[in-house]
């Protein structure tokens, strides 16, 4: 079992745990949902996984279940939860498509509210405009143009980002200090 990743594919509010080793196929895997979620065919599902800042990747291959099983193994990662979507596609005879239904058998809408975008969804998660403010501040002693006016607006902005209180300990015209509000009770750096 050694190198095995337990995939633990969800359905509406039901899951099913597989085992998924290097030489798996996609085909095995539809193959096992479909046998214990009667209701879907394997022509008609779509199984999305998430890793780490991708949160709706793709298995639709046997090249896909290779990458999900090396790239979790490379990280000791043992299990990884995979979405089973419905798409249920009706073909008319003329062989346009009549609908796409990506709600599951008992009525509940899948939780990824950017399904319905397939292979044109955003892949990445979105960069904030405060992204930056993590680097505002690099250094003790650091400069600023602005003076001690910019450097404020900018100390604001990055314990923003970083999620963290600040006192001023001196604050003046040319220069000021400030540290972390939990500098002695939590040894904060």
């Amino acid at each position: 079992m050694d190198g095995s990743i337990i995939g633990r594919c969800r359905f509406g509010c039901k899951t099913l745990s597989i085992l998924i080793c290097k030489d798996t196929r996609h085909s095995d895997i539809c193959s096992q949902i479909c046998s214990r979620f009667k209701e879907l065919q394997a022509d008609e599902i779509e199984l999305t996984y998430a890793v780490k800042e991708h949160s709706s990747c793709l298995l639709e291959t046997d090249m896909n279940v290779r990458v999900l099983h090396l790239s979790l193994c490379n990280e000791n990662i043992n299990a990884v939860d995979i979405n089973v979507i419905h798409r249920g596609s009706k073909v008319s005879g003329n062989g346009e498509q009549d609908k796409v239904d990506s709600s599951d058998s008992e009525g509940n809408m899948s939780i990824d509210e950017n399904e319905y975008l397939g292979k044109y969804a955003a892949k990445e998660r979105r960069l904030y405009l405060s992204h930056e403010w993590k680097t505002y501040i690099r250094k003790v002693g650091q400069k600023y143009e602005g003076g001690v006016t910019e450097f404020r607006i900018k100390l604001c902005k990055y314990a923003f980002e970083k999620g963290f209180r600040f006192i001023y300990v001196k604050n003046d015209l040319k220069r000021v200090t400030a540290e972390c509000l939990n500098k002695q009770s939590e040894n904060c750096p």
